[in-house]
């Protein structure tokens, strides 16, 4: 609290405003801030409302795989932090009161009240508003310092600077001009680092730089959470083991610790997730001891971690200048996981050299899935990997060639095949891949050349050391592209068993009867054909039966649509029951189709017979209800008009509303009117069940 006292917040008046709760947070193994004042933003006051409430803003800063893959791309590589950069921007005077906190210097001084004048570590804004600073400041200055208000705005990760140049003069200038850009804002940056002593040199002569980093080969520093060690210019893994429990919580806290950004021992955190998959698939508690074999492969896990100490991976990619750049891409998937991994193909003109840049590994799901689709989600996982290298890449090195590789015939295949062609799940995946990383740019590789291999099945820390093709893939990937042997995969190439997965992917070609239906000889059927609604349709068959005469004149009437509804129905089922209709009329059997109906005709009508109409409680309509046909354009009129009816809902039913009781085969005049006496709710607003008193029919 020394720090903050006296520098960056004053002593006020106690008034209104918010307070913040803070605590320290210890860091020794920080060289300059092992201690570090956080304020609780999130804490609420009285009404609910706290500093955190305010908006995060968006994210300003690029992606820490994206920093790390520029950081490895050239031979001289530097990194910097700028110091306290939070308490270098002043708040604007009448936004303190939001900022104060209570203090005293012992428990027998009096508690004073303080406003802090800069931003503070804990508010959810805080990082928004600092890198937007940064930004601005660029803006401001770019013309004066152009190069160095590129670097600003694309290299750094909040106060954290890294990145590499072709050129060891052009860093030089780059750095010089940034401390100078950097301090007309008020920032200073310090630690500086570098792979180069003669980079630290001439910029510590040429602006003075308060601080550099020791520069020795036993030494290593974190650049956002990954060890560098500058002098050997290599990256490390070092994993600080506390004595841990064989539970669910204490092997999902280990491998959480294990941060690996770009994805260098992705098979060995696979081994570890493989573990957790088991421990999910018993159902046990967090705090529960697992079965012996778990915790006999966990301790052996546990006891080779220490191990990656010794596993190095060269920071530099062997990009110099007019070098040909080629991405190597492999992936492959088990029944237990998939994953993906990038190498580079570098071509100095006297030498070729191959790195491991990044990979990605991923679980296979619970649910079942058969190998092939899981060989295809790799090859997604692969395709997404490719594209955001290249959009690393575009900004800062030309990619010469573009290869990727499977083990999965017929993934392959799949690949090379228009997306139309397979079922949904396949012909997503196969989509988004062509529309990621061309067709043309897949190829075949054995399994036993596939780096990926150890992604899909995870493998311990000591077999990762020893492993022949991680670091730098298969040995051909070290020779001229134009040695390598490109299979892709045809349909005749695939053999028996892919050849029968692939079919199981294949949509089924269906043939359909497109032969038309032979038009209807009813006038009144013929008319229902250009018509797309039951009530339009009734009143242009009335108007018909009026111009024929079988209807009065005059306008039309609610008895006149029913004879038009009559009519329709007695026409359509003339013309698909003909052979029922005169059976019926002859006292012969009826269709099979119909004969459990047990229709008979009324009004020249089909309706529907059985023991039903021995039940007194039910009305004539509902225990003989019309046969219609299936399929035809008329029932699916009166089908949509009946449930438009259905879902309107133009008043609450309630007790002692006057109603008219519809009754659908008789004439709306004959409807009885009745009085509803109790309601029984449903489960939703249309389906009460309502208790009427009939009264007298409407005359």
């Amino acid at each position: 609290m020394d720090d903050v006292t006296p520098h960056w917040s004053k002593m006020v008046p106690a008034s209104e405003g918010y307070f913040m709760p803070h605590h320290a947070v210890f860091r020794p193994d920080k060289a300059t801030t092992k201690t570090r004042i956080v304020f609780d933003n999130s804490c609420a006051t009285s009404k609910g409302i706290s500093l955190n409430d305010l908006h995060t803003g968006p994210t300003l800063y690029k992606s820490l795989f994206s920093l790390l893959i520029n950081f490895r791309l050239f031979p001289f590589a530097c990194t910097g932090d700028i110091r306290k950069m939070f308490l270098q921007i002043v708040i604007q005077e009448g936004d303190r009161k939001y900022q104060r906190f209570l203090w005293r210097e012992s428990p027998d001084k009096p508690v004073q009240c303080f406003e802090m004048e800069r931003l503070v570590f804990g508010a959810k804004p805080s990082p928004f508003l600092a890198q937007r600073v940064l930004i601005q400041l660029a803006s401001d200055d770019e013309s004066r310092y152009p190069v160095a208000a590129k670097e600003l705005k694309g290299h750094f990760y909040m106060d954290d600077y890294l990145t590499s140049y072709l050129d060891k003069d052009k860093a030089v200038s780059t750095i010089t001009q940034l401390v100078s850009l950097l301090r007309g804002g008020g920032f200073e940056l310090t630690k500086l680092a570098s792979n180069n002593i003669d980079i630290l040199t001439s910029v510590s002569e040429a602006q003075e730089v308060v601080e550099c980093v020791q520069w020795d080969s036993e030494s290593y520093m974190k650049v956002l959470g990954v060890q560098w060690n500058s002098a050997e210019d290599c990256f490390a893994f070092n994993v600080k083991l506390e004595d841990i429990v064989c539970s669910k919580r204490g092997i999902l806290s280990t491998v959480a610790k294990i941060f690996d950004v770009l994805g260098l021992i992705s098979p060995v955190i696979t081994y570890a997730k493989l573990i957790i998959k088991e421990l999910w698939y018993l159902k046990i508690d967090w705090d529960e001891a697992p079965p012996n074999s778990i915790c006999q492969k966990w301790t052996k896990f546990v006891q080779e971690l220490p191990l990656l100490q010794d596993f190095k991976i060269s920071r530099h990619l062997s990009i110099v200048k007019n070098s040909t750049v080629k991405l190597i891409g492999f992936c492959d998937a088990s029944s237990a996981a998939m994953g993906a991994c990038v190498y580079v193909h570098v071509d100095t003109g006297g030498a070729i050299f191959t790195h491991l840049i990044c990979a990605k590994s991923k679980i296979a799901p619970v649910k079942y899935v058969t190998i092939p689709r899981l060989e295809l989600c790799s090859a997604l996982l692969l395709a997404k990997l490719i594209d955001s290298m290249l959009s690393v890449f575009k900004s800062r090195y030309e990619i010469d060639q573009l290869v990727c590789f499977s083990d999965s015939q017929v993934a392959l295949y799949w690949i090379s095949s228009p997306p139309l062609r397979w079922k949904t799940f396949v012909a997503n995946r196969v989509s988004k891949i062509q529309e990621l990383v061309s067709e043309d740019k897949w190829f075949h590789v054995k399994g036993t050349e596939n780096p990926a291999d150890c992604l899909s099945r995870g493998i311990t820390p000591k077999e990762l050391i020893s492993h022949k093709l991680w670091s730098c893939g298969p040995p051909w990937l070290a020779t001229p592209v134009a040695s390598w042997t490109l299979r892709q995969v045809s349909e005749k190439s695939l053999d028996e068993q892919s050849s029968n997965d692939k079919l199981l992917e294949e949509k089924l070609k269906v043939l359909h009867n497109l032969e038309p239906q032979k038009p209807s000889d009813n006038v009144l059927l013929m008319l229902a054909s250009r018509i797309s609604k039951w009530n339009i349709l009734l009143r242009a068959v009335a108007l018909v039966l009026k111009f024929c005469r079988l209807l009065p004149p005059g306008t039309i009437s609610v008895q006149d649509l029913h004879t038009a509804e009559l009519r329709l129905i007695q026409a359509l089922q003339g013309e698909v029951f003909a052979a029922d209709l005169k059976n019926l009329r002859n006292n012969k059997p009826v269709s099979q189709s119909l004969l459990k109906l047990r229709p008979f005709l009324q009004d020249n009508v089909l309706l529907c017979g059985g023991r039903i109409s021995n039940a007194s409680q039910i009305e004539y309509h509902h225990a003989h209800p019309i046969i219609l046909p299936k399929k035809y354009h008329v029932v699916d009129l009166l089908i949509d008009y009946k449930r438009s009816k259905w879902l309107k809902n133009d008043m609450q039913l309630k007790p002692g509303l006057l109603v008219l009781i519809k009754a659908d085969n008789s004439p709306v005049l004959s409807w009885p009117l009745g009085r509803i006496l109790e309601v029984f709710p449903g489960q939703d607003v249309l389906s009460g069940s309502p208790v009427f008193k009939p009264g007298r029919r409407v005359t």
